[in-house]
């Protein structure tokens, strides 16, 4: 129970560091992806910014899904089913009544973009309440949280220089571009998307959040495969630190 315990902390920590950055980087230039994927004919700003703010609420529960999703299967490997379907249900139920509350125009009237938020926010309960079931299902969790403050202080910190780069980039580079084509809006989101991405990458390293660097591992071993590191693709990135 405590290499489950301790496997199960790792991978929290990497979606962490994978996926918050992403779900944020969406938050940030939803309407400059909107805007090269479907701002084209007949859909007009309003569309544009209808969508976009639907893809925002959407984002900012990108790595609570992914988290659900690995929870799950925990209960999975411990041969228990029933409770992370209850609790997912409980979490759709609530997600379901959120929307029918937000999106009518007789309720909050936030449209489309009500139904994305009902959906994030019951994805954090859903979130919640497996983390609290499988904490009581594995008590080994409790004592390798010790360190998960510092770690999401961290991590919030490289989030922080995330957002200043890409904040920053889009008018600087608003300013050389032709933003009514599609080639400027192109051109300013991937300045910003390397911008903010090689900021958060720096701040990881000076911080020396060691879950970073297997990203990186894992990324030159994609791209750049030697004969070392065609067997680490081949092998799970937790077996390496479990404790003997």
């Amino acid at each position: 129970m405590k290499e489950f315990a301790a496997l199960i902390e790792r991978a929290l920590r990497y979606l962490v560091v994978i996926l918050l950055p992403s779900g944020l980087g969406l938050l940030l230039l939803r309407a400059q992806i909107v805007r090269l994927i479907l701002g084209s004919g007949h859909f007009g700003w309003e569309q544009t910014i209808a969508t976009a703010n639907t893809l925002g609420l959407f984002a900012i529960s990108l790595f609570s899904q992914a988290i659900v999703v690995l929870l799950s299967r925990s209960f999975y490997s411990l041969h228990n089913t029933r409770t992370p379907t209850i609790l997912n249900l409980i979490g759709y139920a609530i997600a379901l009544g959120l929307a029918f509350w937000f999106a009518p125009a007789n309720g909050l009237g936030l449209g489309v973009p009500g139904l994305a938020l009902a959906f994030s926010l019951g994805s954090f309960v859903n979130l919640g309440l497996l983390y609290w079931a499988i904490r009581r299902r594995v008590p080994a969790l409790v004592r390798v949280e010790e360190g998960l403050g510092r770690f999401i202080g961290r991590v919030s910190l490289g989030l922080l220089s995330l957002i200043v780069a890409v904040q920053l980039a889009k008018p600087v580079v608003a300013l050389f571009v032709n933003m009514d084509r599609f080639w400027g809006v192109f051109v300013q989101t991937s300045v910003a998307i390397v911008l903010g991405a090689a900021a958060y990458w720096f701040t990881m390293r000076v911080l020396r959040v060691s879950e970073i660097q297997l990203v990186e591992s894992l990324i030159r071993a994609r791209f750049w495969p030697n004969r070392s590191q065609r067997g680490a693709l081949q092998q799970s990135p937790f077996e390496a630190e479990l404790p003997e």
